[in-house]
């Protein structure tokens, strides 16, 4: 008859022999030279087995919610559309499309391109400007140009009006208007030429016979025409209106002799505060249509 193996934690009665043996089990160590028994490996393999059982039923079950219709919400056609209409930039509503007063072209643009417009008097006054009478030495701030600081220039015939404040000036008078972009209230990159030019009596008697023009840095005309209704330079007739008492001259800041007139950018200039252009509007820099702004 076997003897019983003793029980872990009770002490055995008879000899060592049964105390090594009781160790032995209690310890679970090999006995005389045996390899021990590997108990757990099984137990990972099991583990792993049931973790992968479990992430393919997640996939089987969330395949099947999507099935029946339980999946992400489809946007639909007039969801867009109305998101679309709701948009300040979309297409035909936007204030910055490109036939507004801030497109490409226009004199508040920082970068005027593809001008192709031909004005024989204005590319001539380009020219010649310089070697015209300058008649202010320190650049007069000029917000009504695009937040430019500007020199203003008077050709021959201009200059003995502007010397005595006998107004109007005389048929083929033309001032200009040098302007920089303002770098610490100094004169940083040429920005743009403005040009103004006295024309017949009846070329546009509701704003003084004026003709306007503007010239990039490259001499190439960028707008030209009258103060009319329609006409590219009409936001320029429009702020001139407030210095008709010098015939519509303003001169701030200049030798020249006029009575002083507080410019404030018109309505209808694009460089006004409140035009399409202004910080404010659905085309400023945190706006949707912003380049690289928030969609």
């Amino acid at each position: 008859m076997r003897r019983e193996e003793p029980v872990c934690g009770e002490e055995s009665l008879r000899g060592k022999e049964s105390l090594r043996r009781q160790e032995s089990v209690c310890r679970e160590e090999p006995l005389r030279g045996q390899e021990p028994v590997r108990r757990q490996e099984p137990l990972r393999r099991e583990e792993e087995v049931t973790s992968t059982r479990s992430s393919t039923s997640k996939v089987v079950a969330l395949a099947a919610l999507v099935a029946i219709g339980h999946g992400p919400p489809a946007v639909s056609a007039a969801e867009t559309q109305l998101a679309q209409a709701k948009n300040p930039c979309a297409s035909g509503k936007n204030p910055c499309a490109a036939k507004n007063p801030c497109a490409a072209q226009n004199p508040c643009a920082k970068k005027t391109a593809g001008a192709t417009t031909r004005d024989k008097a204005a590319e001539a006054a380009f020219k010649e400007y310089k070697s015209w009478k300058k008649v202010n030495v320190d650049p007069v701030k000029s917000e009504t140009h695009g937040g430019t600081v500007v020199f203003t220039y008077l050709n021959k015939k201009g200059e003995p009006t502007a010397a005595s404040g006998k107004f109007p000036f005389p048929i083929g008078a033309v001032l200009v208007k040098e302007a920089f972009e303002e770098q610490g209230g100094k004169p940083g990159g040429m920005s743009k030429v403005f040009v103004m030019e006295k024309r017949a009596r009846g070329y546009d008697s509701a704003n003084g016979d004026w003709h306007y023009a503007v010239v990039i840095p490259d001499g190439a005309v960028a707008m030209t025409g009258t103060g009319k209704a329609g006409s590219p330079t009409q936001f320029c007739a429009a702020c001139h209106q407030q210095a008709k008492v010098n015939d519509y001259v303003f001169g701030n800041g200049t030798t020249m002799k006029v009575k002083p007139v507080s410019a404030s950018a018109g309505a209808a200039n694009p460089c006004a505060a409140k035009n399409p252009c202004a910080a404010k509007n659905p085309c400023a820099a945190k706006n949707p249509c912003a380049a690289g702004g928030k969609k």
